[in-house]
């Protein structure tokens, strides 16, 4: 080993200590994370997949989730694999399913695809929605038999809205006849999910329309919140279009 590789090893065990140190406390961890984040990516990933092992189950949520705007690399990947599959946290696992999608790494495509029998419906939801960042089109036949086994309606809605993703136009339909649902939640994340998705043309017309009219007679502050949101986005795509054409 050369000079230099001693002193890179000497300096990365030093580092790695640092971090087991911070990691001892809650409040250092999570200023430990803040910092690193603030600094080039690459340099992030190594201190931020040391602290998912930390037993704060926040610490180990914000880990996740700032290694989801990382350049993950090789390193990061695996270890987000195993926190989804073995973290006690729903939250947590949720949160590594979203940087997985994020990621976008093809590794995860087995692990998702088991999560979306997670006992946690937030993790089934977050994990349908990395799977379509994945682009895998043979994913929407598995995420398709998911369907009537799924009672959980914001669930299906992360079904629905990745199947589309995903090449079913025939997810839409179904996607939108949850706009009426008896539950504002499942009515906020219908609206959320038609802000994010990249509609069609003759799609973005249908969802506006049934925005509009979900709009008319939505009581609930919080739905009307992202029904607001989601009738602005699409509005706003739909006027980019005109100007572009």
């Amino acid at each position: 080993m050369g000079h230099a590789t001693r002193q890179e090893s000497q300096m990365t065990t030093k580092q790695d200590q640092s971090v087991r140190e911070a990691s001892a406390d809650t409040g250092a961890a999570l200023d430990t994370i803040e910092r690193v984040v603030r600094r080039r990516p690459r340099e992030s990933v190594r201190t931020l997949v040391t602290l998912l092992a930390h037993p704060n189950a926040e610490v180990r949520l914000r880990s996740a989730e700032a290694l989801g705007g990382t350049q993950a690399g090789k390193i990061a990947p695996p270890l987000l694999i195993r926190t989804l599959e073995t973290d006690e946290d729903e939250l947590v696992r949720a949160e590594a399913a979203d940087s997985l999608g994020l990621i976008r790494d093809q590794r995860a495509a087995a692990a998702l695809r088991r999560a979306l029998s997670d006992r946690s419906r937030f993790v089934r939801a977050y994990a349908a929605s990395a799977l379509s960042e994945l682009g895998n089109r043979r994913d929407a036949a598995f995420i398709r038999r998911r369907l009537p086994i799924e009672r959980r309606p914001e669930v299906r809605v992360g079904l629905l809205s990745a199947l589309y993703s995903l090449g079913d136009d025939a997810a839409l339909a179904k996607l939108l006849g949850l706009i009426g649902h008896s539950d504002y939640h499942v009515r906020s994340a219908v609206s959320n999910a038609l802000a994010s998705l990249r509609l069609k043309e003759k799609d973005r017309s249908v969802a506006l329309k049934a925005l509009q009219e979900a709009a008319s007679r939505e009581k609930a502050t919080a739905a009307t919140s992202s029904i607001t949101n989601a009738l602005r986005c699409l509005g706003d795509r739909q006027s980019g279009k005109r100007r572009v054409q």
